[in-house]
């Protein structure tokens, strides 16, 4: 292995939707306040690379196998990837809409990895809370909090 380079994995997140949510703040508040026991969710999975070359300028290339076992001997392609081709919407399941309780969903739609330092959290259309700061709505992607926070959604 190339002493410039480290192999880091992805560890993919199901992101989910209320399919009848209303866009706007107000609306989503007053969904809420309503205490539905049940709603439309759409969930989707990146599907897309999940291993790749890290170089220390921070430079992402392709590995071959791209599924590597620890006995595979790994070829780094020698190019870049630009933005545009790691993350692309064919990278993710069809979304799958199936009727979820609320329960169901609060259970399953928040969840937290440990990356290094860092705390991964995904929780939409939730609310968490770091140290004693004020309740902040979870925004749609996955946000990353210092591990050493007390974090709470």
């Amino acid at each position: 292995m190339r002493a410039d380079v480290k192999i880091v994995s992805a560890d993919p997140f199901t992101y989910y939707k209320i399919a009848s949510l209303p866009k706007d703040n107000k609306s989503i508040e007053q969904f809420w306040a309503r205490a539905p026991r049940a709603f439309n969710v759409c969930s989707s999975k990146y599907q897309g690379i999940t291993n790749l070359a890290l170089t220390k300028i921070g430079c992402l290339k392709k590995i071959s196998p791209s599924n590597p076992k620890e006995t595979d001997i790994l070829v780094v392609v020698d190019e870049c990837m630009s933005s545009k081709d790691l993350f692309s919407p064919r990278d993710y399941t069809v979304a799958r809409c199936r009727p979820m309780r609320a329960d169901e969903f609060d259970a399953a739609s928040v969840q937290m990895k440990m990356e290094g330092e860092q705390l991964l959290l995904y929780c939409p259309h939730q609310y968490y809370k770091v140290g004693n700061e004020s309740l902040t709505a979870c925004p749609q992607e996955v946000i990353s909090i210092t591990a050493k926070a007390n974090v709470s959604v």
